[in-house]
């Protein structure tokens, strides 16, 4: 954890900290998983390649085990199917995260898409809608998706 706090002070884009570079609240996780399961949900099924990806990036970006991410996950979850509570979750991620964060977590959304190997036109709109509700440009929008295709 502490490298990921070095990291960020030197400008690297981290999760395990928010934009202030305190610890990433619980709340600021729930809301980020609520957003990849959200997309992760928006074709007709909801598959085990997602569900790996999403896991990865907790374990990768929030350095949680895997029971700690399972139960962020379960939360996150019922968070998901309230859809009065996005745009809740969209300010949660606004207000706690830096520009890089959010780039990163969009990063992380590609990586849900792009799990199940077939891109949906759905999942493009949805990518570029949540791109706009996290005020990011288009230029951070082609980078994350971009990042998302090496890993």
């Amino acid at each position: 954890m502490f490298e990921r706090i070095s990291d960020f002070l030197q400008g690297g884009a981290t999760l395990e900290v928010n934009k202030q570079g305190q610890p990433t609240s619980k709340d600021l996780m729930v809301a980020t998983v609520a957003l990849m399961l959200n997309m992760g949900h928006s074709d007709s099924s909801f598959g085990d390649d997602e569900f790996k990806s999403i896991m990865s990036s907790l374990n990768v970006q929030f350095d949680l085990s895997d029971d700690e991410a399972g139960h962020i996950v379960d939360i996150a979850e019922i968070l998901r199917k309230d859809k009065a509570k996005t745009g809740h979750i969209m300010s949660i991620i606004r207000e706690g995260f830096s520009v890089e964060q959010r780039e990163l977590v969009l990063s992380m959304l590609w990586k849900v898409v792009l799990a199940d190997g077939v891109v949906e036109d759905f999942e493009v709109k949805y990518a570029s809608e949540v791109r706009a509700q996290l005020d990011l440009s288009l230029e951070s929008s082609i980078r994350a998706r971009k990042n998302a295709e090496k890993k």
